[in-house]
């Protein structure tokens, strides 16, 4: 009797779920819950070899609630790919519990502090008076401040860099990371089956097998851009997909197309983000003050010398 991609997929699911059930390292759900997304891994899901995760490991074969430093271990989600669907676990609640008591590395902490800055950006793009600016501050946990100028809304995050053990606010980072894909989310969990090769990128990275770059496809929402700087696609290069819209050393389109912009080089600079496709600046380095427009960090003997 043939069996359906559905049936199959029930009967791996199961597997899966009885998998969990018998991981004593961590204290997962009984039962978790799916989101749909449009991360696409490569393979059939015909064994349990298909049911990769950016689960990280012990030695004794358990999943870990932390990390050998002894922070918490952000990877505790999986995904499961069918053609045309993927089936997203994730375990927020576990998680903040863990963050609370473990904190985050500071490599991980500065990639959803990232996340955290362009959230709010957005936030702030849509208040078009003080009150809502204000409204949309005192509203989110997030937002540690804000102003409204000529040049609209600036909210400024909470300096989570400092504040580790923000269990709730960093978990739901995490899963809006998780949730996006691309390479913020490979930054904190390489080993994820949608990641690929020792530098984090969009999706796996693989080579053109047609003579027209403007054929290729990546999920909705991201887009192919080669790995290295050159003039154009080859049948040859090897890419990988962004989302230039979010990407910071991709933003506004493929840097090594040289179309968009690597905001992390912007000069004077000392936190940026990408939020769509414009570069934003969070903060400059000591000795640089923001210019009027706040688009850019001014030295501030050339800032004093323009007033």
């Amino acid at each position: 009797m043939a069996i359906t991609t559905f049936e199959m997929l029930f009967v791996q699911t199961v597997a899966f779920t009885g998998l969990f059930h018998s991981i004593q390292g961590f204290q997962l759900p009984s039962l978790p819950l799916p989101s749909y997304g449009n991360q696409v891994v490569s393979g059939q899901l015909d064994s349990l070899d298909h049911l990769k995760c950016g689960l990280t490991y012990n030695i004794w074969g358990q999943v870990s609630p932390t990390l050998a430093s002894g922070h918490a271990n952000l990877c505790l989600q999986c995904r499961i790919s069918t053609p045309g669907s993927t089936l997203n676990f994730a375990y927020v609640e576990a998680l903040s519990a863990s963050i609370s008591v473990h904190g985050v590395s500071t490599s991980d902490a500065q990639i959803l502090q990232t996340s955290i800055n362009g959230d709010l950006t957005n936030i702030a793009s849509r208040a078009e008076t003080s009150e809502t600016c204000e409204s949309a501050c005192s509203g989110d946990e997030r937002c540690a401040s804000c102003e409204f100028s000529e040049s609209g809304c600036k909210m400024t995050a909470v300096d989570y860099l400092s504040q580790t053990h923000s269990g709730k606010a960093l978990a739901e980072a995490f899963e809006r990371c998780f949730t996006r894909g691309g390479s913020r989310y490979c930054g904190l969990c390489p080993t994820d089956s949608s990641c690929s090769g020792p530098r984090p990128s969009g999706l796996p990275r693989r080579s053109l097998k047609s003579s027209d770059a403007s054929n290729i496809k990546c999920p909705s929402g991201l887009t192919a851009c080669p790995i290295s700087l050159t003039a154009s696609f080859t049948p040859s290069t090897g890419f990988e997909c962004l989302d230039i819209k979010q990407e910071i050393t991709s933003c506004g389109g493929c840097a090594t197309l040289n179309k968009g912009v690597d905001c992390s080089t912007i000069d004077g600079a000392a936190l940026t983000g990408c939020s769509d496709g414009v570069c934003k600046i969070f903060s400059c380095k000591q000795g640089y003050a923001y210019s009027q427009s706040g688009k850019e960090c001014l030295k501030i003997s050339h800032f004093n010398s323009l007033k």
